[in-house]
């Protein structure tokens, strides 16, 4: 972009940051060599101020919505009953509200986590054991997320987390975070050893 079209020869920016994460940067850019003075410098800073409020917005909107949910008469029906976590009917909620509220572009990305020995510890057999488990496990994806998403099931042995953005770059490191945290968790109860086996993956979503 230096060297060749489109011969940038001046650039600014101010780095975005959402809770404590670097998200990019709001920048400017020109053919021609500029200079800024400190009126344009607080400009430029009041901008990012704003990109960042609107990302607070955003989330605290998402967080306003599901509040709604739960206090509603469907919360029996939108909380799986082993974790306490949206179930897959919630988190679809939360999608249909995300995509009608967005364009193709600024979708979230989504991740998959499907935790694959789990059935070892049957519903009827092992019921609270399995609902430990699943707790537990969830609990070692949350503190990978910290507040950069929303978790929930997408079925009974598999996990969504639906990310706060779209960048490329900061949802696989957030990818690579969770991969990592969960590749370190074991449970045990009552004697047992529990080693998880477990796929991670980007996922594509359309609410139904």
């Amino acid at each position: 972009m230096v060297t060749g079209e489109p011969h940038i020869r001046f650039y600014a920016g101010q780095p975005i940051t959402f809770f404590n994460h670097n998200l990019g940067t709001l920048c400017i850019i020109d053919t021609k060599p500029r200079q800024l003075d400190q009126e344009d410098i607080d400009s430029l800073r009041s901008l990012t101020s704003w990109v960042q409020s609107e990302l607070l917005t955003w989330r605290n909107s998402r967080n306003t919505y599901i509040e709604t949910l739960l206090k509603s008469n469907q919360r029996d029906v939108l909380l799986d009953s082993e974790t306490g976590d949206l179930n897959s009917d919630g988190m679809d909620m939360v999608l249909s509200s995300i995509y009608h509220e967005s364009t193709e572009e600024d979708r979230p990305l989504c991740i998959n986590v499907e935790l694959q020995n789990l059935d070892q510890f049957s519903t009827n057999k092992n019921p609270v054991l399995r609902a430990s488990i699943k707790k537990a496990f969830a609990g070692s994806i949350r503190i990978a997320l910290k507040d950069r998403g929303l978790m929930g099931m997408n079925s009974p042995n598999s996990f969504m987390v639906i990310l706060s953005g779209n960048d490329d770059e900061s949802s696989k490191q957030i990818f690579d975070e969770i991969e990592q945290n969960l590749a370190t968790f074991n449970f045990s109860l009552e004697g047992r050893l529990f080693c998880p086996e477990f796929q991670i993956s980007f996922m594509e979503t359309t609410p139904t």
